[in-house]
């Protein structure tokens, strides 16, 4: 039962597919923004870029793109292919798509990921489904579930709900993280569920705080 909501897709997509979808994160035009303290500290050890991008354009994915931007990217030539692997996602998952974000992310060799949970909103989870573009095989944490990813390779769970990480990386890896607000009941969940009581815990702590 806790890991029913965490999927893997095997060879997702090919390298065909994946080698323009590298070339535009290489060329994203992008400053760097004030990031929030947490994230702040969480990109210190990521040595690279992450690039966040609202499609959804709701009150929802507003609020969880400005807490979680690292970077201020410019949504203009978004590929035509990422709404389209949207879509693909939300169909083999089974999710809905009335609140979606993504991030682009060039990390380069010794990066890592730290233990963190994504921002969560009340009455939804920040489900992510991970696409690894580019990138030697390598281990991904989420709580006590640890997923052995390849290129090529999508993974999806519940960002705000399970503290995900990684150890250093021994290669440069490019990942595109697509972001689902998705209603708990849809995922099997209530308010009254351990893990949402936590990350409303967690929400009041580090995301208001933030916000005064």
């Amino acid at each position: 039962m806790e890991v029913e909501n965490h999927k893997v897709k095997k060879s997702f997509v090919g390298e065909e597919e994946s080698k323009p979808l590298i070339e535009w994160i290489e060329g994203i035009d992008y400053r760097k923004a004030d990031a929030n303290h947490h994230l702040a500290e969480l990109s210190k050890e990521l040595n690279g870029a992450s690039h966040i991008f609202d499609v959804s354009k709701t009150e929802l994915t507003r609020y969880v793109t400005d807490y979680q931007k690292i970077t201020n990217s410019s949504e203009e030539n978004v590929p035509t292919v990422i709404y389209d692997l949207i879509e693909r996602i939300a169909r083999e998952i089974d999710i809905p798509t009335d609140h979606v974000f993504f991030q682009a992310v060039d990390m380069q060799k010794g990066g890592k990921i730290n233990p963190h949970y994504d921002a969560a909103v009340e009455g939804y989870v920040n489900y992510k489904c991970n696409l690894c573009l580019l990138s030697e095989s390598y281990d991904f944490f989420v709580d006590g579930t640890t997923f052995h990813i390849e290129q090529g390779d999508l993974y999806c769970f519940e960002a705000s709900l399970y503290k995900h990480w990684t150890n250093v990386f021994d290669s440069r890896r490019v990942f595109i993280s697509f972001g689902f607000m998705v209603p708990y009941e849809r995922l099997g969940r209530t308010e009254r569920d351990p893990r949402v009581r936590l990350s409303r815990r967690i929400e009041k702590y580090f995301q208001r705080v933030q916000d005064k």
